[in-house]
């Protein structure tokens, strides 16, 4: 078939259905429906938005923890400046620090350090000693710490 064949029909209702809305708007301009609609719905996605983050934190570093911690700054930006995109890049900035910072190392200081766990110690050439798991090696740098490795 070659592309006028099929264009006609297709491209007809397209337009039909991208005309719908600029019509329906139209007509339901004044309707208490839309209006109730228009004010509950940011704060239904938003619940949903904070619940299925939660949900999916279980098993971070941090895990709801720091979930909890960037979920009450965020409010209490919000509250205090009445700014949602300062209190949402607040939030996230926070969110992302202590993930990627504090629960990170903890996360991996925890795990290096428990040899009865199948934690092995395995010399290397450099005279610095790492620590082999089921989820890979963690180098011992200056101090002991493993984002400290020159």
């Amino acid at each position: 078939m070659s592309p006028r064949e099929t264009s006609g029909p297709s491209s007809s209702i397209t337009v039909f259905f991208r005309w719908i809305p600029f019509v329906a708007t139209k007509k339901l301009r004044n309707s208490t429906l839309i209006d109730y609609l228009g004010s509950t719905m940011p704060l239904g996605v938003m619940l949903i938005l904070v619940v299925y983050t939660y949900l999916g934190q279980r098993s971070a570093p941090g895990g709801l923890l720091a979930a909890s911690i960037a979920l009450a700054f965020t409010v209490g930006v919000h509250w205090w400046k009445r700014s949602a995109g300062l209190s949402i890049l607040g939030g996230t900035l926070l969110y992302m620090l202590l993930v990627n910072l504090v629960f990170q190392a903890s996360f991996a200081l925890s795990h290096s350090a428990a040899n009865s766990s199948g934690v092995s110690r395995v010399a290397s050439t450099s005279g610095k000693s790492s620590y082999v798991s089921g989820c890979g090696t963690v180098s011992r740098g200056i101090a002991g710490l493993p984002w400290a490795t020159p």
